[in-house]
């Protein structure tokens, strides 16, 4: 499925958007604010993944209310791919999160965030639960009171994260991946913007710069 550089959609309930067929892939065109733009209008409005092999790429994902949970949530899928940007409205017109991976195995892709220093909704950028060979490149710009990316009530396996972060007043890694269920396995090697280094480490090792 192409979609118009330009395109807006204003999505306002659960599954407003239900990508429920496996191996279907949605690719937006146009650049910057010109890709195609998804507006959640309400806590609850998502596009919800439920199909194996579905891609999602140049898709650009806004708020019109705050504290919207999870836009983009994938649940009891595999292989996943994505592309997508995510930019709160404001400093108080936020997302909870950017995505919500349920049981997903094999999901690969890129969330770029842009969210507000000044914000105060933001949990997380990624939130994964039971989710194992999952590759989550990141670029995350704001405040996330928990963490960038976090794994939270089952635990994951065979976890990568990768990116950039800069987590507004955090210099030491402590809100970056946190696994809050504990006995995930993961690894994570960032460009941390806050501190000022390359960051490496993860379930067997705790993150540290890389000195040389």
């Amino acid at each position: 499925i192409m979609v118009k550089a330009g395109h807006a959609e204003t999505l306002s309930t659960a599954a407003a958007i239900a990508c429920d067929v496996a191996g279907v892939t949605i690719i937006g065109l146009g650049i910057g604010a010109n890709k195609p733009t998804l507006t959640f209008s309400a806590t609850a409005a998502t596009l919800a993944v439920t199909a194996d092999s579905v891609g999602i790429f140049n898709i650009r994902i806004v708020p019109s209310i705050d504290s919207v949970v999870s836009p983009i949530t994938a649940t009891s899928c595999a292989d996943f791919n994505y592309d997508i940007e995510v930019a709160d409205a404001s400093a108080a017109i936020e997302n909870v999160r950017a995505m919500l991976l349920t049981t997903v195995d094999g999901a690969v892709g890129t969330l770029r965030y842009r969210g507000f220093t000044a914000g105060n909704a933001v949990v997380n950028a990624i939130r994964c639960i039971g989710c194992s060979d999952c590759r989550l490149d990141v670029d995350f710009y704001g405040v996330a009171s928990t963490a960038v990316v976090e794994f939270h009530t089952t635990a994951c396996t065979n976890m990568n994260v990768t990116g950039y972060q800069y987590n507004s007043g955090t210099v030491d890694y402590t809100k970056s991946v946190i696994d809050t269920v504990t006995g995930s396995t993961w690894f994570a090697q960032f460009n941390d913007g806050g501190a000022g280094t390359i960051v490496f480490g993860g379930s067997g090792n705790a993150l540290a710069p890389i000195t040389a």
